[in-house]
This record gives C-alpha cells, sequence and structure tokens, in this order.
C-alpha cells in the first residue's frame, strides 16, 4: 500500500488528486497516512545498526536472545521480541546448526578378564535357574513377592513344592489364598 502512496505522490504533480484516488480507489485519509509513513524516520534505526553489528561481529553465530543480551551489556534497553522482529525484517537469521549431546566415548577402562568359567548349561530341564526370582503369581494367582533362593532350592532340594492343583479348583468358589 505505501508503494502506491508513493507513487501518487509522484504523479500529483501532474494529474489531480482526486482522479488518482479514484483509479486506485482508496480515500485521501489513507494516502495521507501512508505518506506520513513513508515520511517518518524509523523508530529502532540505531538498534537495529547495532543488531546487524553485534550480528557479524559474531559471525552470524548469534541468535535473537544471545544479540538482546549482549544489546543490554552495550546500556540498551530493548525487549527480546522487538530483536526478534528487526532481525526478521533486516533478514538476519544464525546458521546454528544443532548439535546432539552423545555421551558414548567408546570402551574406557580396562576389561577384567574371564576366571569365573562358569558354565550355565543344564541337563535336566529345571536345573539352571537364576538366584533372583523377582516377583511371580502365586497358586491363588495373585502376585508373591520375590523368594529368596535358599527357600526355593531348599524346596526343590527335597521334593516339596507347593501343589497347586488344589488351588486351581477352588478359585472361582469365593475361597481367599
Amino acid at each position: 500500500m505505501s508503494q502506491w502512496a508513493e507513487a501518487i505522490d509522484e504523479l500529483m504533480s501532474e494529474y489531480p488528486l482526486n482522479l488518482l484516488l479514484e483509479l486506485r480507489t482508496i480515500a485521501s485519509s489513507v494516502f495521507y497516512y501512508h505518506l506520513k509513513q513513508l515520511m517518518a524516520k524509523d523508530k529502532y534505526a540505531e538498534e537495529k545498526e547495532n543488531i546487524r553489528l553485534i550480528f557479524h561481529e559474531h559471525k552470524g553465530r548469534y541468535g535473537y536472545r544471545r544479540i538482546t543480551t549482549e544489546m543490554r551489556n552495550r546500556n540498551f534497553v530493548i525487549n527480546h521480541k522487538t530483536v526478534q522482529r528487526l532481525m526478521q525484517s533486516m533478514g538476519l537469521k544464525s546458521r546454528i546448526r544443532k548439535i546432539r549431546y552423545r555421551s558414548y566415548k567408546g570402551d574406557v577402562g580396562k576389561i577384567a578378564p574371564y576366571i569365573i568359567n562358569r558354565d550355565f548349561t543344564a541337563t535336566r530341564g529345571g536345573r539352571c535357574r537364576p538366584a533372583d526370582r523377582g516377583w511371580r503369581r502365586s497358586c491363588a494367582g495373585r502376585q508373591t513377592p520375590p523368594v529368596r533362593s535358599y527357600r526355593s532350592e531348599t524346596a526343590r532340594a527335597t521334593g516339596t513344592e507347593p501343589d497347586c492343583s488344589r488351588h486351581r479348583s477352588l478359585r472361582g468358589t469365593g475361597h481367599s489364598f
């Protein structure tokens, strides 16, 4: 719209203003508003110059947040949103690619030699079991806390594992176990 106001301002010397405004179909108040905007000096001229200076000082690596901080260090009172808007209008955009954090550093330290040579192959089923059993289901279908390994090993060694067939038959009858 301001380009039209500039063109009408140049043509006013050759043609009457009413004719030019009719051709463009704008009101005279709108024309004078845009003409005034064109004649007004830039409110943020000094800030724009400093933003451009800081941006190029740091080789385009500073975004609007760091530029705002640097402007405050240079005694400018300016909001970060204003700096962001001015940078967008000037076409300044930092070219920082995001670097992901990687904590992996390869093989660190010494790997201990394998001297135990434990054999975990079972000759029959149920022979090779871990010591920490974790939570398991009881005969009644409830979760029971972890069983200490010496109890389960003792029960397995003596052959006194619980018989769950009786409990499974009573499960739906209302008995609590």
